[in-house]
């Protein structure tokens, strides 16, 4: 048993990670109490965040490609969340005069281009989807085909 000196509650040791720079090699402060000091430092912290991941991408796409297909692979139920999360979001925003095979020629002409050069194309909503203070429709005319660096470097961004 160990006392938190966050919290005060005496603990089992399996609580408290190690920590090379202590002393006895184990944190003072327990799990719970280090997430919930974490979670408030992220949640006041988050600008800092997506700049540093966003600048990280950009600075090493190699590396932050394989830890995306990793994390894929290790949580394929998050990924299928999201994906149908973005399916349910796209019917919602199919409009009942939006021509459907002019919109399968965009998918088509990004998979050729991607065939024909090598680089992976995408399809890109314009106006995003699920946007912060606008949202867009998935129409034709809200769909350009761009080179994956570009589509990933705008993000979520109008």
């Amino acid at each position: 048993m160990r006392e938190c000196k966050k919290c005060g509650k005496s603990l089992p040791m399996e609580l408290f990670p190690k920590v090379k720079a202590a002393k006895d090699g184990i944190s003072r402060r327990c799990q719970p109490c280090l997430k919930q000091s974490k979670d408030v430092w992220r949640s006041s912290n988050r600008e800092h965040i997506t700049k540093y991941n966003s600048d990280y991408a950009k600075d090493n796409p190699e590396s932050t490609r394989v830890k995306k297909r990793l994390n894929a692979i290790r949580n394929p139920s998050t990924i299928n969340a999201r994906a149908a999360r973005r399916r349910a979001a796209q019917l919602q925003r199919t409009t009942a005069w939006s021509d459907p095979d002019a919109i399968r020629a965009i998918y088509a002409e990004a998979a050729e281009l991607t065939i024909a050069t090598g680089i992976q194309f995408h399809v890109d909503h314009i106006v995003p989807l699920q946007g912060k203070t606008v949202s867009g429709l998935h129409v034709e005319s809200n769909l350009q085909v761009l080179p994956w660096y570009e589509n990933l470097s705008k993000s979520n961004n109008f």
